[in-house]
């Protein structure tokens, strides 16, 4: 009762100068609505842990409210990219490092029928979810900075590398994952639009290419950076064929 005669008299007051009050719901940038497994104050590292996603994993209801249309939208958007660089995955080996739920690779095989996928994963409940997701696809838990025991003609790597300690080590594995000529594709958050807590790498549009062009040997691989009207950075690298 106090608290309703306080507020009411403050909406008064500032009514008496023109002002209208409004309340906002907090926002919960992590996207679970009211289920909060990420940005939640904690350290990005925990954020991150194996323990946290296989909880988030294990969760239908957390992802059913997290597989919304942004979501779903964001790897059409990933198969767009793959066709505007002029892939065609019919009959090609790919590898989804960091696969998650299998969504993305779900996408892939509609629409390339005989393209053969692979999806790894740190989290066993999501490779658990990606086997009934797609059970064409062949699915292993398996640590990103780990040497993957096949080569592929195309890895694709999305939204991976701002969580982890060390994307680099994780790149020059994935590439060792590529056969001559393969391709691999990555994407990231845009650093200057991304705020998300669980996040522990932001980079710009600029650092992004200062970052790869240290990291990577010119003669090895040619890197193409492409802007996009979303907020993310996608990257295709090759790996060129290199005479012994």
């Amino acid at each position: 009762m106090i608290r309703k005669s306080v507020s009411h008299c403050i909406h008064r007051a500032f009514e008496m100068f023109g002002y209208e009050i409004q309340l906002k719901k907090k926002n919960n940038k992590s996207g679970f609505g009211d289920i909060k497994y990420f940005n939640d104050g904690k350290s990005p590292l925990r954020q991150n842990s194996r323990s946290i996603n296989d909880r988030f994993y294990a969760d239908k209801k957390a992802l059913h409210v997290y597989f919304g249309k942004e979501r779903l939208d964001f790897y059409s958007f990933i198969i767009k990219q793959i066709e505007a660089e002029g892939l065609d995955l019919q009959d090609k080996s790919l590898l989804d490092a960091g696969c998650g739920s299998g969504h993305l690779l779900w996408f892939i095989r509609k629409k390339y029928t005989n393209c053969r996928c692979d999806g790894f994963d740190f989290s066993k409940h999501a490779i658990q979810y990606a086997k009934t997701l797609l059970s064409e696809g062949n699915f292993f838990v398996h640590d990103i900075y780990t040497r993957v025991p096949h080569t592929y003609d195309v890895v694709v790597c999305t939204e991976v590398l701002e969580h982890l300690e060390y994307p680099a080590k994780a790149i020059l594995n994935l590439l060792n994952s590529l056969k001559q000529k393969g391709v691999c594709l990555i994407t990231i958050p845009n650093g200057r639009f991304d705020t998300l807590e669980e996040h522990i790498n932001f980079w710009s549009p600029e650092s992004w290419k200062i970052f790869l062009s240290e990291l990577l040997d010119k003669e090895k691989y040619t890197i193409h950076i492409k802007s996009t009207a979303r907020k993310n950075i996608v990257t295709f690298i090759c790996k060129n064929l290199v005479k012994a």
